[in-house]
């Protein structure tokens, strides 16, 4: 049960609840590119929506994830720990797809016709 007159983003998911997996993707691709904006780049998002997602994300966990600054993000005590549970669990739902739906095998087939059967004409 999160904390009387605990801080609430409208929008965001009551602190104590379950993250959201785009959220733990964003904060992912936040780390590995260093930045904000560099997330919001590699992931094809307006920046803003980024750091609204990282904003929810540290008020659903109850902390601060990131020390923003104008070089970029640093990860937070907080931040490292739940980057670590985050690639897991990333890794996990990516492992969960591949097993429901592995990728096809396509059959190759040749195109073209033997040469036995193709005679140019007036041969």
């Amino acid at each position: 049960m999160p904390e009387a007159g605990a801080p609430r983003l409208a929008g965001c998911l009551v602190a104590g609840q379950a993250p959201e997996l785009r959220q733990l993707l964003y904060f992912v691709t936040v780390v590995q590119t260093g930045s904000i904006s560099g997330a919001a780049r590699a992931l094809g998002v307006a920046q803003p929506a980024v750091s609204r997602q990282m904003r929810c994300l540290e008020a659903t966990l109850g902390a601060p994830l990131l020390l923003r600054s104008g070089r970029g993000s640093d990860l937070t005590a907080a931040g490292r720990r739940v980057y670590r549970h985050a690639l897991g669990i990333l890794e996990g739902v990516a492992s969960l797809l591949r097993e429901l739906h592995p990728p096809a095998t396509t059959p190759r087939v040749a195109s073209g016709a033997a040469p036995d059967i193709v005679r140019p004409a007036g041969a």
